[in-house]
This record gives structure tokens, sequence and C-alpha cells, in this order.
């Protein structure tokens, strides 16, 4: 009945796809522009924390190397990981200290993004909500471009995650593609619960847990969680954002987490479980939706400062110290000789003049050439 009201709605609202012109038909479908104008987010601000992560740790960033999701009527879905989901959190732990990452993905090949979502953040000054949002993703979009198109494989991860702080799995429908089937992943969350290291993910990146169940014992039994329900899912067929319902026996990861024993807080009929919702339980930080990515952030950036307080200085000596390496960039400038200086300016004049007066023969000749044509 559910995936016959989805149809239904779909035909009524365009849901069975919007084909962006920019993308074939074979790359999957987007969602319907009714779906690309609100705010994945709300109240998207910095974080203010009275101290900095000042030590060489990094986090650990797993996503997929996918984006075409089979949904059940055979269209493939356009996705990969949400950019909000991603970069706000990025950008948070990045302004508090947290700078060194490793991308890793099941083969190596690049991260993927849902970019049709960065329009969204762009329309959130038209909603009221700061500038700042759409700074913040392109801000850390910027400064993790390299790790995300050069990422490791999840096989050649440290298994022992000796220099890790975190694991962050982001959302966006991508997970649910082929990050459950990942042995090594799971072998990496597994030794994660262990060493009990924050496990931070929201939304659809939670169904990546579902990994952790191969190859050992899964860890996570009797833990409660957020991430985006199965009702929303297939609610949101009927409004244009999936060209048709999921697939029950494979993309369904809330209930394949409650049989493995976790407790799912927002389990709730159609929309009530879309919500901004976060939950810590041990280890294990989580957020319902996309709309829980400044939430999430302002959870997991006080628990990773706290867990590793001894490395962590004020906010003020912080920025001193930051200071301070942009005077050494300075420095270095102010050592580059006074000679080779001259010598480039020389140079750069001499070629200038070579320039001025090759196309002064250039266009002297072409007004002769004229002149010549003209008198025939």
């Amino acid at each position: 009945m559910l995936m016959a009201l989805a149809i239904v709605g779909g035909v009524i609202n365009g849901a069975h796809g919007w084909i962006n012109p920019a993308i074939p038909q074979d790359m999957g479908v987007i969602p319907s522009p009714n779906m690309r104008t609100d705010p994945w987010c709300e109240n998207v601000e910095a974080l203010d924390t009275d101290t900095k992560y000042n030590g060489d740790g990094k986090i650990l960033i797993v996503g997929t190397s996918q984006f075409l999701l089979n949904t059940s009527s055979g269209a493939l879905f356009n996705t990969g990981h949400h950019t909000t989901e991603l970069f706000v959190p990025v950008y948070h732990f990045m302004d508090a200290g947290f700078t060194n990452f490793d991308v890793a993905t099941i083969d190596g090949e690049p991260m993927r993004l849902e970019r049709w979502t960065e329009e969204n953040a762009a329309h959130s000054e038209l909603n009221g909500e700061p500038s700042s949002y759409l700074d913040m993703i392109y801000t850390a979009k910027a400064k993790l471009s390299y790790k995300l198109d050069t990422p490791m494989n999840t096989s050649a991860v440290d298994p022992d995650l000796t220099d890790y702080l975190a694991i962050f799995i982001p959302g966006g429908h991508g997970p649910l593609i082929e990050m459950h089937t990942d042995y090594a992943l799971g072998a990496l969350l597994r030794k994660a619960h262990d060493l009990a290291l924050p496990i931070i993910s929201l939304c659809h990146g939670l169904a990546a847990l579902r990994s952790a169940n191969l190859g050992g014992d899964f860890p996570f039994s009797g833990y409660e969680f957020f991430m985006f329900p199965w009702e929303a899912d297939n609610t949101a067929a009927m409004y244009g954002y999936l060209p048709s319902v999921l697939n029950d026996n494979t993309d369904n990861a809330p209930a394949d987490l409650m049989a493995l024993g976790m407790s799912m807080l927002n389990d709730r009929p159609y929309f009530n479980g879309y919500t901004d919702e976060v939950h810590v339980d041990r280890e294990l930080i989580t957020g319902a939706t996309n709309l829980a990515s400044q939430n999430l952030s302002a959870y997991a950036v006080p628990i990773l400062l706290d867990l590793y307080s001894s490395d962590t200085v004020t906010a003020s000596e912080y920025e001193e110290l930051i200071s301070d390496d942009d005077d050494d960039d300075d420095d270095v400038d102010d050592k580059f000789p006074e000679w080779a200086e001259i010598t480039l300016i020389v140079v750069g004049v001499v070629v200038a003049f070579s320039i001025g007066v090759g196309l002064g023969i250039h266009i002297g000749g072409k007004k002769k050439a004229l002149l010549s044509n003209d008198q025939l």
C-alpha cells in the first residue's frame, strides 16, 4: 500500500525524478526542484569553545565512492554523501583544532558527494539563515578536497587505529549502497569500540554500522541511536525526493540495526522522525537527519576536546600559535634573496617588453594586410 501511494504521489508531484539536463539519465535522477529549496540545517553557526586541540591526532572519515542507488522501481538515485552532513561537522572539527584527517573508501576511489545538496545551503540566506552556512561548506570542502579525491582503501587503514582520535561517517543515501559490505570497515568499528574511540555519524551514515557484524561479533548491541527513519524515506518518494521507495530487503538499515540488538530512538511514522535530535551512547554519537548536522557538531566537539584535553590549549593561546605560524611564513618570504627579487623584476620587464613588441609587429602586419586588401 505504501509503495502504491508513493508511486501515485510521485506522478502527481514529479517524484519520478527531476531529470537534470546537466546529468544524463543513465547517471540517475536527483530530487525534484521543490525538494531543493529549504535549508538542510538550521541555526548553523560557529561553536564557541574555551579550548582548542593542538595535537597531531587525526580523525578518520569513512565514506563511499558509489553514487547510484537502485530503488524499487529500478530507477537509479544519483546520490553520495550529503554536503551539509559532511562539511558542517568537518568545519567545526577544524575550527576546534582538529585539522588532520584521513579519508577512506572501500576501493580507494574518490568519495562521492551529492553536489546538488549545496543548492539548499545557497538558499539558506533567503530563509533567514546566516550566509556563514554556505561559507562553512565551501571552506571545509576546499581544505578537504584533496583527501576526498585521493582516499586510502579502508583495508589500508592502520587496524590498531593508533593515530586516530575518532571515526566520522557522514550521511547521504550513498552509504546504503555498499558500506555495509565492507569487512575492513567492520573490523575498524569493532576496534574503535574496544578502544572507546568516538564514532560519529548521522542520517544514513549509520547504515555503515552493519559492517561491524561481518567477521566478528557485533559490538553495538544494546546501544541507542538516531538515524534517518525508514518511514521517512518511503514518504520522501511521495514528495519527489526519491524516484521511488527503497528496497526493503537491502536498504532498510534501521530494521537491520534493530535486529542486531540496537534501539532506534526516532523510529516513528512518516516524517515524525525527521528531526535534529542527537544522542550519545558511550562512544557512539549519532544524529537523526541532515537537520542534526549543527547539533551533532555541538555534541561531538566538546566530547573530543574533553577526551584529548592533555593536547588542548586555550582559545587565545591557539590563536597566538596560528599567528606565529603565519609570521613564520612571512619570515620565509622575507628571507627571499634581494638579488633574486631584482632578477625576477628584470626578467618580468624584459618578457613584458618582448610581448609588447611582438603584439605591435603582429597588429601592424594585420593593418598592412587590410590596407592591401582594401586597395585591391
